[in-house]
């Protein structure tokens, strides 16, 4: 039975696996950043437990799929890799700006800080959460490039349920926290998707 390349090609299994490493890298960095600067303080936060939770599932899920669901794409089996590996550099890319558009502000828990305001700069002129965006296109084109139409399907299903939890606790947050003027920049742009959601 015909696989997807992933599954079948040395050359797509190692620039599949470099780039989901590059993923997982570049979250692990960022995590260590953030545990440098709460110097051992402490959350409690349940919608990064489900968004982590969603996310691990949807990756899992895909690659799963993809090597043992029977629904390839039509067309071929180089362009969902093609088109998930540009997917995935996308969303690396996109969430390294978003991380440094917000600087200071950015944290992996939901902790408004002390003087505290809504950046409007880099990404943030477009949509809301352009991390989770990011995140988004990762995850998808981790699924697209898994080759398996189920695969992005579950995918995006799963992700869609953690992302929309964590970006309701987080608006909750800062509404509560910044007023009016979390209120007027959210009014002008979606969450996730330019002029869509």
């Amino acid at each position: 039975m015909e696989k997807p390349l992933v599954f079948q090609q040395d050359a797509a299994t190692i620039l599949f696996s470099v780039s989901i490493a590059v993923w997982v890298l570049f979250e692990f960095s960022m995590r260590i950043r953030q545990r440098s600067l709460l110097r051992g303080r402490a959350a409690h936060d349940p919608s990064a437990v489900v968004l982590a939770a969603c996310l691990t599932a949807s990756v899992v899920g895909a690659i799963q799929l993809g090597q043992h669901g029977p629904l390839l794409w039509p067309g071929g089996r180089v362009w969902p890799l093609v088109a998930g590996e540009v997917l995935i550099a996308a969303g690396i890319a996109l969430r390294a700006w978003s991380i440094s558009a917000l600087g200071r502000f950015f944290q992996y828990r939901i902790e408004v800080q002390p003087e505290h305001y809504v950046v409007t700069g880099g990404p943030y002129r477009y949509v809301r959460h352009p991390s989770y965006t990011g995140v988004a296109l990762v995850v998808i084109g981790i699924a697209l490039a898994a080759g398996d139409v189920v695969s992005l399907a579950v995918a995006l299903v799963l992700s869609t349920i953690g992302l929309a939890v964590r970006i309701r606790a987080e608006e909750c947050q800062l509404t509560e926290a910044l007023g009016a003027q979390y209120e007027r920049f959210a009014a002008h742009r979606k969450r996730l998707v330019p002029g869509v959601w």
